[in-house]
C-alpha cells in the first residue's frame, strides 16, 4: 500500500509538470469548491517545507539580515519604541534563554570599552553620563542610552570610550544609527 502511495504521488507530480494548464484548471475549481481545505492544504505543505529546510532556511535569513542591517535595524527601533512593553518582555525571555551569550556579549563589551579607554581619560565625567542616561531614562520612562558618536568599533574607524566622544540620546535613535554613522563622518 506505502509503495503504491509513492508510485501515485510520483506519477501525479509528472502529470502536473507535463500538463500545466490541465492541472491548473482543476485547482481553479477545487479552490473555488473548498476555500477552507485548500487553505489548510497550502498551511500543511508549508509546514511540511519548513520542518524540512530548516536550515536553508535559517541561512536564507541570516544572509537577508546581514545585506539589510540598516534598513533592519531602522524597522527594529521603531518597533521597539511601539512596542516598549512587548520588547521588554522578549529580552528578558533571550537574557534567560540565553544566559551564556549574554555573559559573553557584556564581557566582550566591557573589554572593548576598556582597550578603547585611555589612560587620559576622566572615570568620574564617563560615570555621570551614564548617570544622566539612568535618570533620564526614570523621570522621562523612554529608554535613554549613552551613545560613542564616533563608534568603538566599526568598519571604517574605531573611536575611544573618552568623555569627549559619548553623548546621552534616545535609545531608538542609537539603534537606528548603530554603528554606521555618526558627526563628521567622512
Amino acid at each position: 500500500m506505502e509503495k503504491n502511495k509513492e508510485k501515485r504521488a510520483l506519477y501525479q507530480k509528472e502529470y502536473r509538470i507535463k500538463n500545466p494548464e490541465i492541472f491548473k484548471k482543476a485547482l481553479k475549481k477545487y479552490t473555488k469548491k473548498n476555500p477552507e481545505k485548500y487553505k489548510q492544504m497550502q498551511s500543511d505543505s508549508l509546514k511540511r517545507y519548513q520542518a524540512k529546510n530548516k536550515e536553508l532556511l535559517r541561512a536564507k535569513a541570516l544572509l537577508y539580515a546581514r545585506k539589510n542591517s540598516s534598513k533592519r535595524n531602522k524597522y527594529m527601533a521603531e518597533w521597539r519604541e511601539e512596542n516598549p512593553e512587548l520588547a521588554k518582555s522578549k529580552r528578558a525571555e533571550y537574557c534567560k534563554r540565553y544566559p551564556e551569550k549574554m555573559a559573553a556579549q557584556t564581557s566582550k563589551r566591557r573589554a572593548s570599552k576598556a582597550m578603547a579607554m585611555p589612560k587620559w581619560a576622566d572615570e568620574f565625567i564617563i560615570n555621570e553620563i551614564y548617570d544622566l542616561a539612568r535618570l533620564r531614562t526614570k523621570l522621562t520612562g523612554i529608554k535613554w542610552h549613552v551613545d560613542h558618536e564616533v563608534p568603538l568599533h566599526s568598519n571604517i574607524v574605531c573611536g575611544l570610550h573618552v568623555e569627549s566622544n559619548l553623548r546621552v540620546i534616545q535609545a531608538a535613535e542609537n539603534y537606528a544609527k548603530s554603528n554606521k554613522f555618526w558627526a563628521g563622518m567622512p
